[in-house]
């Protein structure tokens, strides 16, 4: 199986009930129990169900397609997006998992649709500079995806652990 052929994210699945797709679960789950029973004495390895699936899609007839990065959002994470978040995937690891806190998210995710990214609840976009006759962009930081900064608290933390280094070490 070629490396190209990733783990499909299970956590948000559209499917056409037919004949191949019960077929591909059903040799998912056949797969699953394999990887998952213990040999020779030796406990099982842990596989997660998607590797079991990703095995079974590329052993079946079962055309595939991957939703967006915007139609499937794990904004908890990192990422990259490229016009408007659709669906938000995951919880804030800071903040009470409510409609009033994603729809907050989500806003700031949205607060502009041209290409971006997002790493430890920053966002960060490609703007285009008001020059004429240019194509550059610069990066301009838009703010957080999650409800709390990190930064702030990663700052103060090592200015604490600075200042005690320098009482101990005379540094």
């Amino acid at each position: 199986m070629p490396e190209s052929f990733k783990e499909p994210n299970l956590g948000v699945v559209f499917y056409r009930q037919c004949a191949a797709i019960e077929q591909m679960f059903d040799d998912a789950v056949r797969r699953y129990d394999e990887l998952t029973t213990p040999r020779n004495g030796s406990p099982a390895a842990v596989y997660y169900d998607q590797t079991a699936v990703r095995l079974a899609l590329y052993a079946s007839t079962v055309r595939l397609t991957t939703l967006t990065d915007e139609d499937n959002c794990r904004f908890a994470n990192y990422g990259k997006l490229n016009g408007a978040v659709r669906v938000l995937h995951g919880r804030s690891p800071r903040a009470a998992h409510t409609a009033a806190n994603l729809q907050r998210v989500l806003e700031r995710l949205n607060a502009t649709t041209v290409p971006r990214v997002f790493v430890a609840g920053r966002i960060w976009a490609l703007w285009p500079r008001r020059l004429p006759f240019t194509h550059e962009y610069r990066v301009v930081r838009l703010g957080s995806a999650n409800l709390v900064e990190l930064w702030p608290l990663l700052s103060a933390v090592a200015a604490k652990i600075g200042r005690i280094r320098r009482y101990f070490l005379g540094d």
